[in-house]
């Protein structure tokens, strides 16, 4: 076999860097788009996370409102010392037991 020649070494190195430039923009550009679609992936589903929250913020806002009036009627309940006033307030509280409160069930459920 004959010695490589200056300038055959030379043309084999150049093709061997020009591959090798290839294969890393190929390997650059792989690590970059899977990164790109993690990023989406992330930003997708912190969408969908606060598309859940703001359609169901009005039934949360709704289900407040009716626990704080049953505490209210549960306070009164517990400290009233009339019975008119008990009886009263006794059936307040299950009229909102029995209507409202039982009709706010889960959301979307």
């Amino acid at each position: 076999m004959t010695a490589l020649t200056f300038d055959q070494a030379l043309k084999t190195f150049g093709l061997v860097g020009a591959v090798g430039s290839f294969l890393w923009g190929v390997f650059e550009w792989g690590r970059s788009r899977s990164g790109k679609l993690a990023q989406a992936k992330l930003e997708a589903d912190r969408a969908a996370t606060s598309r859940r929250l703001e359609a169901t913020k009005p039934f949360l806002e709704r289900q407040l409102t009716l626990y704080i009036e049953l505490s209210q009627i549960v306070a009164i309940l517990s400290t009233s010392s009339g019975y008119k006033e008990h009886f009263d307030v006794e059936q307040q509280f299950w009229r909102l037991y029995w209507g409202r409160i039982s009709s706010c069930g889960e959301p979307g459920g």
